[in-house]
């Protein structure tokens, strides 16, 4: 036997676990299992466990692994190599200030950067208009609850004087339909 063969590979396990290969094979790609499990204890390259070591988290890790693995993988992050349009323009401006002619590929990186930068000035425009036009909409919703709610306040006011009336004072059942009867238009107006 091979030491190779003698290491369980992940659908060996599921077997093993009593769940089809497939259930487990997609947690065994995530990267978060490199490191141990701060929440359940798991060593690296082992499955997550929940509710006391008595289910395996087939599909998923904890949240604090997740964490754990992005911390330890932070340090060695590459950071963005290259710089964003404004920026490659910037630097060709700059160029062009100091009085140093641009090359083509300059030129055309110049081109394609003002390209890029038009369409993100076109697209947060079209985002201000639609977000104008979602307020626009929404102020006249809420006016036109706030003008519903006046009248409702207002017929209150009036029921409430009318309810200070003698003709009011009657058993308690009729005083109530009576009221139900005033405020049934609350919705009609």
């Amino acid at each position: 036997m091979t030491e190779q063969s003698l290491t369980p590979q992940p659908a060996d396990i599921a077997t093993e676990l009593g769940h089809a290969s497939t259930d487990t094979t997609a947690a065994y790609t995530l990267p978060a299992l490199a490191v141990a499990c701060p929440a359940c204890s798991s060593e690296p390259g082992a499955l997550c466990t929940s509710h006391g070591g008595a289910r395996v988290r087939r599909h998923d890790v904890h949240q604090a692994r997740t964490k754990a693995y992005n911390d330890r993988h932070a340090e060695t992050a590459q950071p963005r190599t290259s710089p964003g349009p404004a920026a490659t323009v910037g630097f060709i401006l700059d160029r062009l200030d100091r009085g140093k002619t641009p090359s083509g590929t300059e030129l055309r990186s110049l081109r394609s950067c003002v390209a890029e930068l038009v369409r993100q000035a076109s697209l947060a425009d079209s985002v201000t208009a639609k977000t104008k036009e979602l307020l626009a909409r929404r102020t006249l919703a809420l006016r036109e609850r706030a003008k519903r709610a006046e009248a409702s306040l207002a017929r209150v006011h009036e029921l409430a004087d009318e309810v200070d009336d003698q003709a009011w004072r009657a058993p308690g059942t009729e005083v109530a339909l009576r009221i139900r009867s005033a405020i049934r238009g609350y919705g009609d107006e």
